[in-house]
């Protein structure tokens, strides 16, 4: 669920809004979620032929696509926009390569400044 935050006339946030947005209620098992951009997130949810988390891109417009799957996928981030995805799997740091994964790290996790 994505809930908008209520701002009062000086833009401080004063609350949540009444009704979140259910985004891909086909997805189960949520490992982790990271905004992509202002509309997309990238999200780690159990692969429904497999149950291993796979990472997908859901929209706001709730467009859910699955991308390839990442051995042991336990985190997902971005280094800025879809095409800088990153996933943390049990063989390390990958980062997206067109239609593949390609390995950039040895490592559990990544952490990104601002995000």
């Amino acid at each position: 669920d994505i809930a908008g935050i209520v701002r009062d006339g000086s833009g401080a946030p004063t609350g949540l809004a009444s009704a979140p947005l259910r985004l891909a209620p086909g997805l189960r098992a949520l490992t982790d979620v990271a905004w992509i951009n202002g509309t997309d997130l990238g999200v780690l949810a159990d692969d429904p032929d497999s149950a291993a988390p796979r990472p997908y891109v859901v929209t706001l417009g709730q467009q859910v696509r699955a991308l390839p799957a990442v051995e042991g996928a336990t985190a997902i981030t971005t280094l800025g926009g879809e095409r800088r995805l990153v996933v943390a799997g049990s063989t390390g740091l990958k980062l997206r390569a067109g239609g593949t994964w390609q390995q950039i790290a040895v490592g559990e996790g990544i952490v990104v400044a601002g995000r």
